[in-house]
């Protein structure tokens, strides 16, 4: 596949915020986001019996995407106490 394009919408009031206290985290989730993939050069070949090219366009509609950032410290090389975030 080539020539590929990905497309994201979505809007602010799909988006919740939460914490993850185990985790010392905070998390965004998305539970409705669209999305659109398109392939401009698509090429499927299995077997000498099947073969298949042409434009390929995907829509996607009901995707949740969750992202969490959690948050400590951590000490440097040289003994110095840093915030530490991460994913």
């Amino acid at each position: 596949m080539k020539n590929n394009v990905f497309i994201y919408d979505s809007t602010a009031s799909n988006v919740e915020f939460s914490t993850d206290l185990v985790n010392n985290a905070m998390v965004l989730t998305c539970k409705k986001v669209s999305a659109t993939f398109i392939s401009n050069d698509f090429n499927y070949h299995y077997a000498p019996l099947l073969n298949a090219s042409g434009v390929l366009e995907v829509d996607l509609n009901t995707i949740k995407i969750a992202i969490g950032l959690g948050f400590g410290t951590q000490i440097l090389a040289d003994g110095r106490e840093v915030p530490l975030v991460s994913g």
